[in-house]
């Protein structure tokens, strides 16, 4: 034997030596490397995130400056692989347990998430939404000022809060970028973004509830599908790309239902002391649920109804769990930390007499605690006979109550912190809130029939998601369960509440919606659960006659469970769907706002005046913009003497279409037609001639140095006390000029006094004359505005121009000369 070890051991030191291991001297050289990988693999997912971190750490920390525009991408690529590298990680991947309802739920969510943040730049620079103001432009006033009293309780001032901090971080974002200084420099439209950004958060997060409060009254089935259907509805997507406050008010509205339903629904723990803390506890939470949910949006108040509901829910079960109780209990064989047995113990009047008992024993004694089983007490006249009792350490309702009081006084204050300081305010806006849906109305959104109103709204959702969602709602009246009246609890009150003013808004049915979707993927469950038993009964009783193979399938998939659930889902969320990506598809589409301004931008000059009427463009700072009232009030020769050449006017409007027909057929229309959104436009060029061609008195005269000429200029020579003299100053650069120099116009009396006066740069700034190249011609609307305090007579106009710095005249011959007007009354 010794020698044959010793034969053995000199073999396998050959194959080391040579890299072959006993055993493996026939085996081909790929699946050797294969096995050493195989080996090496946890010592490289072990290692991998340490590495991945250092090469992140280096990437940023050499930043632009090294890397260049390499920088970013970069570093996102070492920030995914990293993730992934985490995510691989042995003890993550044994800790981590992958199913099907997981990779479900992700999927849902990430459709939910998609939805929400397409199209998020939706609009901008200008604010389709009518609401967006009221909390964005409120959260950067207070993040400027410090003053966090709200100007309005319109809205509770939790989700205005919550956006100040948005705002916090946007500004230290944009100063780290170069961006900002103060607070006062941050740019609404990069800040929309951002809060946006959260809102569409929250929005796919009440995707996530709406599972965890379907899955907690129905199951996980009804679960998903509720998850899918809120997910995929056009309307809960689309209000998720705004800065308002229903989506976040639907998000806290399920939040506080988690609580409620675990309150009413959920099975009791085992064990007096941690019962009573641990009821008590979801009381108090689903409190603060419903006063976060109230401090977001008033109308979510009506969850304490819900909140009621469980309370009675509990007091109803402890009153059922008492007359469960109440006959004698048999002995139990479940642990306890004092049990009192159930077997007799008979008291004689004159010998007590302690019966012998099979079971453990009378007194059973475990750990510490001491826990005395309910018993009632049986007097006997002869015996006095121990028997199980009800002693039940359940919280009263009265406790659950003050508990879920407490939460909501807590939740409120926490959203609405000055509310007791300002409760005359917050009485006052909400009286007129009810007051405005009730009585004033809101034109373009009232109806008499609010009801037919909303069921029409629901079905645009989806036709069948619809019918879904009202007959999950009669299942729920019909079987009234506790899940179901919980539910109801919520729906109920909503939908009377919406009913009953006249002033009807879609958007304020959001925190209700998800819950129709739960009412609905119940209903869905309990008809496939009723088929597909149905069909196994059917199924078993012709197991015996045999059936061809084509029928044969059909029966056992119309008997499968899951297959029916992905149809029925599949049916349920096409229409929402398709309606949903269409409704996105326009939200990423340029507007036709953003389309008029891209038109003007290419055809206009700097400095170049616009006619807006109002609630159109924003022009860009080249321009100006002036107007704000209808078109029509003016001809059209008005806008050529004026040099103004386009004229924007909204198609929305009643502004007069035979008006309209006198400035001839638009330049430009830009229309929704269904493929985008924004108001109609049309804009109209006036023919208004090039400024080397328009009329105007010859002047001649020269400033700095004969850098500039006054080619001429024209006013009307007459002007009413209190009015506006038109003024055009058309100026040529002879050679460049190093400084921006200020307009002056004075208006003078014979005296030389001043009566009136402007000091402006030549067209306001939007071309300053350090811009100006030699040849250019401009034309200049400095017009004057002549106080009422004028008196009638005689003036001259007087014009130059000077170094605002230095107030320096920079007019060759002193103040030039524009002529005589006249003032009027």
């Amino acid at each position: 034997m010794g020698g044959d070890q010793s034969l053995y051991w000199l073999i396998c030191g050959y194959g080391i030596v040579n890299g072959i291991m006993p055993g493996m001297a026939n085996v081909p050289v790929e699946p050797r490397v294969a096995a050493q990988t195989q080996r090496d693999r946890p010592r490289l997912l072990r290692y991998a995130p340490g590495v991945l971190a250092l090469a992140l750490f280096l990437a940023l920390a050499l930043g632009r400056g090294v890397l260049g525009a390499a920088a970013v991408p970069v570093q996102g690529a070492l920030a995914l692989a990293l993730l992934g590298s985490i995510l691989a990680h042995p003890q993550v991947v044994a800790r981590v347990r992958v199913t099907r309802t997981a990779v479900a739920l992700v999927g849902i969510l990430a459709l939910a998430l998609g939805l929400r943040v397409w199209g998020l730049r939706f609009g901008l620079p200008y604010f389709e939404h009518p609401d967006e103001w009221a909390v964005a432009d409120e959260a950067l006033r207070m993040l400027r000022t410090g003053e966090y009293t709200p100007f309005s309780y319109t809205y509770p001032t939790l989700y205005v809060y919550m956006q100040v901090g948005v705002a916090t971080f946007h500004f230290l974002w944009g100063a780290g970028a170069g961006l900002y200084r103060t607070p006062a420099d941050i740019d609404p439209v990069r800040f929309y973004v951002w809060a946006r950004a959260l809102t569409a958060l929250l929005g796919t997060g009440a995707v996530a509830l709406t599972f965890l409060a379907g899955r907690s009254l129905y199951g996980r089935t009804a679960g998903l599908l509720a998850a899918a259907l809120i997910a995929v509805m056009p309307a809960v997507a689309g209000d998720a790309h705004y800065v308002t406050t229903d989506t976040p008010a639907m998000f806290f509205t399920l939040l506080a239902f988690l609580a409620i339903a675990r309150l009413g629904v959920a099975p009791e723990h085992d064990g007096g002391r941690e019962t009573l803390r641990s009821t008590l506890a979801l009381a108090l939470f689903a409190g603060f649920g419903v006063g976060i949910a109230t401090a977001t949006k008033w109308n979510a108040g009506a969850l304490v109804i819900a909140l009621l509901a469980s309370i009675v829910l509990v007091a109803h079960r402890r009153m059922s769990d008492t007359q469960r109780s109440t006959p004698n209990v048999q002995p139990s064989s479940q642990r306890s930390t004092f049990n009192v047995q159930p077997s007799p113990l008979n008291l004689q009047p004159s010998t007590p007499n302690v019966q012998p008992s099979s079971q453990r024993s009378t007194f059973n004694l475990h750990r510490s605690t001491f826990n005395l089983q309910p018993s009632p007490l049986n007097l006997q006249p002869s015996t006095f006979t121990a028997q199980p009792s009800t002693f039940n350490l359940q919280p009263s309702t009265l406790n659950l109550l003050l508990a879920a009081l407490a939460g909501i006084l807590l939740g409120f204050t926490l959203g609405v912190p000055f509310w007791l300081r300002d409760l005359p305010r917050i009485l006052t806006d909400l009286a007129g809130i009810i007051r405005h849906y009730r009585f004033d109305g809101h034109p373009g959104a009232e109806s008499d029939q609010p009801a037919l109103f909303y069921w029409w709204a629901l079905t645009r959702e989806g036709t069948l998601l619809a019918w879904a969602c009202l007959g999950g709602v009669a299942l729920a009246f019909l079987r009234r369960k506790s899940a179901d009246i919980l539910v109801l609890a919520v729906i109920v009150p909503a939908v009377l509440q919406l009913t009953g003013v006249k002033v009807v808004f879609f958007r304020n049915a959001m925190p209700l919606l998800p819950f129709l979707c739960i009412l609905a993927a119940a209903l869905v469950v309990a008809i496939v659960d009723w088929w597909t038993t149905a069909k196994r009964d059917t199924a078993v009783q012709s197991e015996r006659r045999e059936a061809p193979a084509p029928v044969a399938f059909v029966r056992r998939l119309t008997g499968n469970r899951t297959a029916l659930l992905l149809a029925v889902a599949a049916l349920l969320m096409a229409e929402p769907l398709v309606q949903a990506i269409h409704d996105e598809t326009l939200r990423s589409r340029p507007t036709t706002r953003i389309l008029a301004g891209e038109w003007l931008e290419a055809r206009t000059t700097d400095g170049e005046r616009v006619w807006l009427e109002d609630n159109t463009l924003i022009l860009s700072p080249r321009l100006r913009a002036i107007g704000g009232e209808p078109a029509i009030r003016h001809e059209l020769a008005w806008y050529r003497e004026q040099g103004i050449r386009f004229v924007v006017v909204h198609l929305d409007r009643d502004t007069g279409v035979a008006a309209l027909n006198a400035f001839g057929e638009p330049a430009a229309r830009f229309l929704r037609s269904g493929e985008r959104h924004g108001p109609e436009l049309a804009i109209f060029d006036t023919g208004a001639p090039e400024a080397s061609i328009e009329p105007r008195t010859p002047s001649g005269a020269t400033l700095g140095a004969g850098a500039v000429v006054l080619d001429g200029y024209r006013h009307p020579g007459k002007v009413q006390a209190g009015g506006v003299l038109p003024l055009a100053l058309f100026w040529r650069a002879t050679r460049p000029l190093p400084l921006d120099y200020t307009v002056y116009v004075h208006l003078v009396d014979a005296a030389g006094n001043k009566v009136a006066q402007r000091d402006v740069p030549p067209l306001e700034g939007r071309r300053p004359t350090s811009a100006w190249q030699p040849g250019d011609l401009v034309r200049d609307d400095q017009d004057l505005f002549v106080p009422e305090t004028v008196a009638p007579g005689t003036y001259r106009l007087l014009a130059g121009m000077y170094d605002a710095a230095t107030m320096t005249p920079i007019n060759d011959a002193g103040p030039i000369d524009l002529g005589v007007v006249t003032v009027t009354r």
